[in-house]
C-alpha cells in the first residue's frame, strides 16, 4: 500500500510570497517583536483570499469537468499551505512571547 502525497508547489510559493508582500506593505509598524506571528495572520488572509478567488473561477467554469478537479485542488491547497505556514509561524514565535513575558515579570 502505497500512500501518495500531493503537493502543489506554484500553489505553495504564491501563497507564501503574496503573503509575505501583504505583510510588508500593511504591517502596522516597524517593530519585530511579534513578526513571525503577524506575517502568519498575513499569509492566512492572503490564502483564505486566493480561495475564494479560484473558487469563483472554479464556479464560472462548471461547464468545463476537465478544470474542475486541478482548480478545486489549487483552491483546497491554498487554503491549507496557509493554515500550515500560519501554525509554523506560531511556533517559532512561542519561545519569543515566553522569553519577552519572563523579561516583564523579572522588571
Amino acid at each position: 500500500m502505497s500512500i501518495s502525497i500531493f503537493l502543489n508547489i506554484q500553489a505553495f510559493i504564491l501563497v507564501f510570497f503574496l503573503g509575505f508582500l501583504s505583510w510588508v506593505v500593511v504591517r502596522p509598524s516597524k517593530n519585530l517583536e511579534n513578526s513571525y506571528a503577524t506575517w502568519g495572520e498575513f499569509v492566512q488572509s492572503v490564502s483564505l483570499i486566493l480561495s475564494l478567488v479560484i473558487a469563483t473561477y472554479l464556479l464560472a467554469n462548471l461547464s468545463d469537468p476537465a478544470e474542475i478537479g486541478p482548480l478545486l485542488s489549487w483552491a483546497m491547497m491554498t487554503a491549507l499551505y496557509g493554515l500550515l505556514l500560519k501554525l509554523i509561524t506560531q511556533i517559532i514565535s512561542l519561545p519569543r512571547a515566553s522569553h519577552q513575558e519572563l523579561e516583564s515579570i523579572r522588571k
